[in-house]
């Protein structure tokens, strides 16, 4: 609000308190300008919140004046280290890449037409890639606490006692 409408507006309020019997201190008057002032604001407010609810919008943190309405500052909110990138392959399909690439290696290595240098620089390519198989095999594969174990049944006899024990 520029200073010839806030004046008009401070003109009108006293006007009202005095018509009302109120009485027209600066305090009292001061309210009823940052109300008048408040409601375009608010409206301001709610429609950047409008706007960065969006999707595209996503991570997205904007700072705004709440007397002004203005933009004080924008950026991106940080993603964390463990956050999952576009373009990330899961382990399923990075494993299946990595087994394709090991057949393609594995190959150049057992043609004997092809030269000394590039089989084992294919060999030394394909021991990196077992070894990046080998890692992802043992991150997904189940731990010991989830697979299967043996249960025993023990044998009591009539007294209660434990005679004996056999793999159930």
């Amino acid at each position: 609000m520029d200073w010839a409408a806030e004046r008009r507006v401070i003109e009108l309020a006293v006007n009202a308190m005095r018509g009302a019997g109120v009485p027209a201190t600066a305090r009292n008057v001061e309210t009823v300008v940052n109300t008048v002032e408040q409601g375009p604001v608010a409206a301001r407010i709610a429609g950047f919140e409008r706007k960065l609810a969006a999707p595209e919008h996503r991570g997205l943190i904007v700072s705004v004046d709440t007397e002004t309405g203005e933009i004080g500052s924008a950026g991106m909110a940080p993603e964390p280290y463990f956050a999952r990138q576009e373009g990330q392959d899961d382990f399923a399909t990075e494993l299946a890449k990595l087994k394709a690439k090991a057949r393609e290696l594995q190959a150049t290595v057992d043609d004997s037409s092809i030269d000394r240098v590039t089989r084992e620089r294919a060999l030394l390519e394909l021991t990196q890639i077992r070894v990046r198989m080998a890692a992802i095999e043992a991150a997904t594969a189940p731990s010991q606490t989830q697979m299967a174990r043996p249960t025993i049944r023990l044998v009591r006899d009539g007294r209660g006692q434990i005679v004996g024990a056999t793999k159930a």
